[in-house]
C-alpha cells in the first residue's frame, strides 16, 4: 500500500475524506465514521449493485451486512451475482404502501439507449418523459411489493444505520412511509432530482423539515440529499 492510501484511510478512519476539489463524495465519509462492527444498511432501488450505486465499493470494502432491495427480474439477477458471497442479503421486491402485485416501467433488454436508461425503471408510468426516452422503449413489468413493516419482520431488522434509496420519483412517498418512530438511521441519502421534478419543491421541504425535526443535519447536493445524525 503506497503512502497516499495510507493517509487516505487514516483520515477515513476519523471520519474525513482526503478528495480533489469537485469531486467530493461525502457519503462513502459518513459510512467510514459512523462504522461499527454492527453497521447495518438498507439500499431501496439497487438496481444491478454496481451501476449509478453510491455505496456499493465502500459496502465491498468494510464487508457491510444489509439488505439490497431490487423489484426488476433481470436487474436483479445481476445484484445477486455483484454480491455473491458477501454480507449483504438481497431481495427481488418493491416497499410499496401495501403488499401484493404492482406494476413498474422500466425499458426493455435489446434496446440501443444510453447504459445510463437502466436506472430510470420507476412506478411512474410517466416517469420515462423525463429522460427523453422514447415511448416505444418502455414495458410494464409486474413485480412483488411488501411494506416496510413487512421487511422488518421477515429479515428481522434490528437496526437501521444506513438508509439508501433511489427510487426514481417514489422517494418522496418512501420518506413519508418509513416508520422513524422505530428506527431513525445514523445516515439517510435519497434522490430529490428536483430539476427533473422527481420531487416538486413543496415535497422537498416537507422532507427536509421533518428530517429536521428528527434532529438530522441536511447536505443538499444537485440531485440528491444526504441526511445525517
Amino acid at each position: 500500500m503506497n503512502i497516499k492510501k495510507i493517509v487516505r484511510n487514516l483520515f477515513r478512519s476519523f471520519g474525513y475524506e482526503i478528495t480533489k476539489i469537485g469531486d467530493l463524495n461525502l457519503l462513502p465519509s459518513l459510512i467510514y465514521k459512523y462504522h461499527h462492527k454492527d453497521f447495518f444498511f438498507i439500499q431501496i432501488g439497487a438496481n444491478d449493485g454496481i451501476s449509478f450505486d453510491p455505496i456499493y465499493d465502500v459496502v465491498k470494502k468494510l464487508k457491510l451486512s444489509g439488505i439490497a432491495i431490487e423489484p426488476v427480474k433481470d436487474y436483479y439477477e445481476d445484484l445477486v451475482k455483484n454480491y455473491k458471497n458477501s454480507n449483504v442479503i438481497t431481495v427481488n421486491k418493491a416497499i410499496y404502501e401495501k403488499s401484493g402485485k404492482i406494476s413498474i416501467y422500466r425499458v426493455k433488454n435489446d434496446n440501443d439507449l444510453p447504459k445510463w436508461s437502466k436506472g430510470i425503471a420507476s412506478l411512474n408510468p410517466e416517469h420515462y418523459k423525463k429522460s427523453n426516452v422514447d415511448k416505444s422503449y418502455i414495458i410494464e413489468e409486474i413485480v412483488d411489493a411488501f411494506t416496510f413493516e413487512n421487511l422488518f419482520e421477515i429479515y428481522k431488522v434490528q437496526r437501521i444505520d444506513l438508509l439508501q434509496i433511489d427510487a426514481e420519483g417514489y422517494d418522496y412517498t418512501l420518506l413519508k412511509l418509513f416508520p422513524f418512530d422505530k428506527f431513525q438511521p445514523s445516515i439517510i441519502h435519497f434522490e430529490h432530482g428536483l430539476r427533473h421534478e422527481n420531487m416538486s419543491i413543496n415535497q422537498l421541504n416537507e422532507i427536509i423539515t421533518m428530517l429536521l425535526n428528527y434532529n438530522y443535519k441536511i447536505i443538499m447536493k444537485d440531485y440528491d440529499c444526504l441526511a445525517y445524525k
